[in-house]
This record gives structure tokens, C-alpha cells and sequence, in this order.
């Protein structure tokens, strides 16, 4: 629904008015013409999961532009829901601080509305304290592949403990980091969001290794070129 809203937000934005009855249907009165207007595009507000991720996991300040407080992107709530689990958030005119914190605690959370970063919430929650819960996202299982399923593979590689849920995913953490495994290879399954979210072990376990980084260039070619820059 959130995207459906985007699309609708955006014809206004050039001229055109959309009647949402009830997400049911749309009508479009005839005789609307599109004007031609400057306009700024938002930020990928997935995208910038991953980097809000980095923040939380290293207890340092990452900002990221052109991302807002009221973007129209069902994933900005994501950021919000940083707040529960102990981490610092601060909005700008056109971006967003996000700032780590010593305490990093896990969260129950209904992610329908925000499925595709689901995935960097469930690494995210390995280095939390408690268990994090992850519900109502059944329609990741078809996402480019069923990424719950997928998740429920690759976490407990690491060391994790991970229930798997019809919608979701309840994930348990190691009491000591330390404890996790090392040397582990990710597998992606063809889909750019495993590659990128479980980039994010490696920042906290040593020698993770990503089998086919280069399935993020459906998204995000130049992801593992940015990351290396704030990683290093």
C-alpha cells in the first residue's frame, strides 16, 4: 500500500488527482493534463537500511541525505521503530543522523508495511539484547526469493538461534559476540537484499564471506564500494 500512495502522491504532485476508494479502486477523471515541475526524488529508503544498520552495530553516527522524517516510503518507519531498540535518531531539513548506542535492545514489530528491510532488522538482531520478533511479512516469502525462509537458513550459520514463522521470524542472540561463527559463507540466493543486509555480520564477525555480492547490482551495483569507505 505504501508504494500504491507513492504513485498517488506523485501524479498530484504533477497536476493529476487519484480517487483511492478504499485500495479497492482507483479513478482518474479524464481531462487531466501532467505539468511539468522541478521536483526532488527521495532517497531509497531501504537502501539507507543498511547504513542506519552500520551505525547501530559500530556505536557510531552515519548520516544519510536526501531521506526525511515525512518521506512517503512505508520504510521510513523502520527508523522509527530504531528508536524502541535503544538507538539515537536525529532528522534534518533533507536527511537523517542515525547514532549507535551502548545499549541495542530487541524489538517485536509488525513489518508489513516495511518488508524489505526486514531482512537487515533480522542481522541487525543478532547483536541486540533479547530476542526480536519480526511479524506479518508473510509476502517476503514472494520477494525475489522467500527471504524468511532464507533468513531461517543463513542466521543460524552464524550462530543464532531462529524460529521460523508462517509470517515472520523470532530471532535470539548470543549472550557474547565472541561467541558466534567465524568463516562463514552467506548464501544470497540470486536476491541483492541478503547480500547487502548480512554485509552487515562481517562488521561484528570475522571472515564472513558473501557468495555472489554482485546480485546487488538490481538495486545498488556500487553498494560494497560505499560500504568498504565508511567500514574502513
Amino acid at each position: 500500500i505504501p508504494y500504491v500512495n507513492i504513485t498517488i502522491k506523485m501524479m498530484e504532485d504533477f497536476g493529476v488527482k487519484v480517487e483511492n476508494r478504499d485500495n479497492k479502486e482507483f479513478f482518474i477523471k479524464s481531462g487531466q493534463k501532467y505539468k511539468a515541475k522541478d521536483y526532488i526524488v527521495e532517497g531509497d529508503c531501504s537502501s539507507a537500511s543498511y547504513f542506519f544498520g552500520i551505525a547501530e552495530k559500530t556505536k557510531s553516527n552515519i548520516k544519510v541525505n536526501n531521506v526525511k522524517k515525512d518521506a512517503m516510503q512505508g520504510d521510513i518507519k523502520y527508523i522509527k521503530k530504531k528508536k524502541k531498540m535503544g538507538t539515537e535518531v536525529e532528522y534534518g531539513d533533507n536527511y537523517v543522523i542515525v547514532k549507535g548506542t551502548d545499549t541495542l535492545n530487541g524489538v517485536t514489530v509488525d513489518m508489513h508495511h516495511m518488508s524489505d528491510v526486514a531482512q537487515t532488522l533480522s542481522v541487525v538482531a543478532m547483536f541486540a539484547k533479547g530476542k526480536t520478533e519480526i511479524q506479518n511479512v508473510y509476502n517476503m516469502r514472494i520477494k525475489e526469493t522467500d527471504r524468511i525462509k532464507a533468513c531461517y537458513n543463513e542466521l543460524p550459520k552464524l550462530g543464532a538461534k531462529v524460529i521460523e514463522k508462517e509470517d515472520g521470524l523470532i530471532i535470539y542472540p548470543k549472550e557474547n559476540i565472541n561467541d558466534y561463527n567465524k568463516g562463514v559463507i552467506i548464501d544470497t540466493y540470486d536476491d541483492h537484499r541478503m547480500a547487502m543486509s548480512f554485509s552487515l555480520a562481517g562488521l561484528l564477525i570475522d571472515d564472513v564471506k558473501i557468495h555472489d555480492p554482485n546480485c546487488v547490482s538490481k538495486t545498488f551495483p556500487n553498494y560494497f564500494d560505499e560500504f568498504e569507505k565508511i567500514y574502513k
